[in-house]
């Protein structure tokens, strides 16, 4: 949709105009249309983008030090917007010049307990952690009969007869 935006853009229909078509704020479309400008229509073909921490505090010090606007420094290194910036600046102002990076993935759903349990080996255990390690196993049983009995219910389901 990014490209369709710029391209109607280019041809000369208005920001407003757009911006009520696709329900899109003007400044997005704005500075969708200045990475157009400045990138090319190539800069809307990538993916997630992993940027190094050199990268981040040198924007941000471009914005901090150098006095470049927010909007100029994103568009220039390519920033879908310029919120990402402004997070960047908000990072590295409460971490007293770093950029501290956040960790990514899922969160582990397993509580801290059982796991430290699980390391254990069962004559090492105590009686609560017996039952602690009795129910969480009787668990895990249970829901991998029902997960079992899902699938086979699907695949079941596909196949048709004749």
């Amino acid at each position: 949709i990014k490209k369709k935006i710029v391209l109607e853009k280019d041809s000369g229909v208005s920001t407003s105009t757009i911006a009520a078509r696709y329900d899109i704020p003007i400044k997005t479309i704005k500075h969708q249309y200045r990475l157009y400008l400045s990138h090319g229509i190539e800069i809307f073909d990538k993916g997630y983008m992993y940027y190094t921490n050199e990268l981040k505090v040198n924007s941000v010090e471009r914005v901090l030090i150098r006095g470049e606007s927010v909007t100029s420094v994103s568009v220039d290194i390519g920033l879908s917007t310029d919120s990402i910036l402004h997070q960047w600046i908000k990072n590295y102002k409460q971490n007293n010049g770093m950029i501290v990076m956040k960790k990514k993935g899922r969160i582990a759903t397993m509580p801290k307990k059982i796991l430290e349990i699980l390391k254990k080996d069962i004559a090492e255990m105590t009686k609560e952690e017996l039952v602690e390690y009795a129910t969480y196993m009787k668990a895990k049983e249970e829901y991998e009969k029902k997960l079992k009995a899902l699938v086979q219910e699907r695949n079941q389901s596909k196949i048709k007869p004749k």
